[in-house]
């Protein structure tokens, strides 16, 4: 064992001499390039900035061609560009000086800017820009550059990030080949659900340290819920307050989110580092919309808040604990979950669907859908569990039931439909229909007794100028068929006709995740759903029946009527018909049902060691999500 440390242990630094290699190179590599564009004069040079008002405009031509002239001695002339005021459609633009034309090309990503090089440098007795009179109004020009630099040129300098955005890249790599030589041992049986654990916990802890502290899906707001609740305060008041270091670590002296700032990086946390917690100096900054949510959805991450609250440790380090514990949640419900289902192909499913960026970002941050969405896959696995594994349903298992939907039941209402799933476990495994009847009654009082109780409890008002409810309800009262008119413009814009929005891209695809990675992570999700798994090829006792799948239906089509209802209501601009604020990591907690209901075995090929190939695929997918987070934020 020893020696099987030691050797991995020399390989880890072998990667880190790598990777300090590399940053050296690439810091050649900049001083070259460097070097380079100074001698082709692309750069150091001194710009000069000519005013529009000293140039003079002509007449248009018999062709419709004005000529805009500057007719003062340039020497050593490298290039020469155009500002406009405002990005435009493109433009018929040339440079014109002594016997030389020379077209002028859009030259900066906000396309503003014409540009033109001139080779050999020049001395210029003046020169003229030509462009036609209809394109161009002279009030649309702000100004003439000579010499301009590239702006885009890097500095060379040592760069730590850059070496960790290497070790993290080799390491993945070395890692994934590492699990395969393992895992190809045929003496070697591990579960799926330690395998979760384990590729889970690698993408996690990244996500955990890599993912800019209080920048994901309000996360600033959820830390602030569940540092009260980890000091004993399960209701947000007025009147209590917390250390003013946390909430510096998101708002400046002048009462701005500076966190929420693209230009916010690595370097701003390092900077707070030392910061200290100092509890007695405090303030009070409402989280917002979240006061109402229960304790229920900050449990796990109280805990890790509480932990680094006893050891007085910095506030982006307790911050940083949450996290982990949340995501120890994470992977330890949907670990039992993974056991607890009855057939492969529903736990491929599962895994899955617990993998994909979007629930991992979700699980390694301090948001309240971690625990949604873990607890709501036990849920679907335990019925279906009592469902195929159990001969009798007894009250034991009523009320373990009952709590686990009552979690993301108090999280977000809409996910109660999930207990209706009760109804496809078979009649005959209760003792009589009356006392299925019961059952089910004691699931919705574990459910609803608390709910009622926590909402009856007063909270601070937040005042929502966005909306107003009361005028929503009348306009959503007043048209069914306009109701349905906006559900489909919705659909049709979110699902069809958008890129960057699209419910099913944003549910599977986290923070600065590839395009081509969710794509390639959408066919994953699909094959596993109709691949046909040899385990279970002669297992047809484990099937669905055609009323268990009109239940599951069912629950699928309540929960996403009632998250449009909601947000439509309570989110959506009054007499808006586009319902707003519907983000796809909202059908996650669903994904494996409606997986689920859908599955068939329309693939059938055989690929040897499956598990095996998919557990390095989905290591290496991750790279470009890592490196994309670390390069956006360094």
């Amino acid at each position: 064992m020893k020696e099987v440390i030691k050797k991995h242990a020399k390989h880890v630094i072998i990667i880190l001499i790598v990777s300090i290699l590399l940053e050296f190179a690439l810091m050649i590599y900049y001083m070259c390039i460097n070097k380079l564009y100074e001698h082709k004069n692309l750069s150091n040079n001194n710009p000069i900035e000519i005013d529009i008002q000293s140039c003079s405009l002509s007449q248009p031509d018999k062709w419709g061609y004005v000529y805009l002239e500057y007719d003062e001695k340039i020497e050593d002339v490298h290039n020469i560009e155009l500002v406009m005021r405002n990005k435009d459609d493109d433009k018929y633009i040339k440079l014109i000086y002594e016997n030389n034309s020379l077209l002028m090309l859009k030259s900066d990503e906000e396309q503003t800017i014409y540009k033109v090089y001139i080779n050999n440098s020049e001395n210029l007795e003046g020169f003229k820009i030509c462009y036609y009179k209809d394109d161009i109004q002279i009030e649309d020009i702000d100004k003439i550059i000579i010499n301009d630099n590239l702006s885009y040129t890097t500095e060379a300098k040592f760069s730590v990030i850059n070496i960790l955005i290497f070790f993290v890249i080799i390491m993945v790599v070395y890692i994934a080949v590492q699990f395969y030589r393992f895992l190809q041992n045929e003496k070697l049986k591990i579960s799926k659900g330690k395998l979760f654990l384990i590729i889970g916990t690698i993408i996690g802890i990244v996500f955990c340290f890599t993912n800019l502290v209080l920048r994901s899906y309000d996360e600033h707001a959820h830390f602030w819920r569940a540092y009260e609740i980890s000091t004993g305060n399960f209701v947000t008041s007025p009147n209590q307050s917390l250390p003013k270091s946390i909430y510096d670590l998101v708002i400046d002296e002048n009462g701005l989110y500076h966190i929420e700032n693209n230009t916010y990086s690595y370097k701003d946390v390092l900077s707070h580092i030392k910061d200290k917690l100092n509890p007695e100096n405090s303030a009070y900054i409402s989280p917002g919309t979240v006061t109402s949510l229960s304790m229920f959805s900050y449990i796990p991450q109280a805990i890790g808040i509480l932990i680094g609250r006893l050891v007085k440790l910095n506030p982006y380090i307790i911050a940083i604990l949450g996290r982990i514990t949340n995501l120890i949640y994470y992977l330890s419900i949907i670990y039992f979950a993974i056991k607890l289902m009855p057939k492969e192909k529903w736990k491929n499913i599962l895994i899955v669907c617990a993998l994909i960026p979007m629930s991992m970002v979700i699980a390694a941050s301090l948001s309240p859908d971690a625990i949604i969405i873990s607890t709501m896959y036990l849920a679907i696995a335990y019925v279906l569990h009592l469902k195929y594994d159990k001969e009798k349903i007894g009250i034991k298992e009523t009320i373990i039931f009952g709590i686990l939907c009552l979690i993301p039941t108090m999280c977000k209402v809409v996910y109660i439909f999930l207990t209706i799933l009760f109804f496809t476990i078979p009649k005959e495994k209760f003792k009589n229909t009356k006392c299925r009847i019961i059952y089910f009654t004691i699931i919705m009082c574990i459910i609803l007794i608390p709910y009622l109780v926590w909402n009856k409890i007063p909270k601070p008002e937040e005042v929502a100028i966005r909306t107003n409810q009361t005028e929503q309800i009348y306009f959503t009262l007043s048209d069914p068929l306009r109701d349905l008119g906006t559900g489909g413009k919705t659909l049709y814009k979110y699902l069809i006709d958008s890129d960057s929005s699209n419910y099913i891209f944003t549910m599977i695809g986290g923070w600065f995740t590839p395009y081509t990675i969710d794509c390639i992570f959408l066919l994953i999700l699909l094959f596993v759903t109709f691949y046909e798994n040899k385990k279970d090829a002669n297992n047809h006792s484990i099937n669905l029946s055609k009323k268990d799948k009109f239940i599951i239906l069912i629950i699928c089509s309540l929960v996403i009527l009632m998250i449009f209802a909601g947000l439509y209501v309570g989110f959506t601009r009054a007499c808006y018909t586009i319902v707003e604020g519907v983000q796809g990591r909202y059908f996650l907690p669903i994904l494996p049902l409606l997986l689920i209901l859908i599955e068939s075995n329309k693939i059938k090929c055989n690929i040897k060691n499956i598990r095996i190939k998919y557990i390095v695929l989905s290591l290496l997918l991750y790279i470009p999500s890592v490196v994309t987070i670390i390069e956006h934020f360094k």
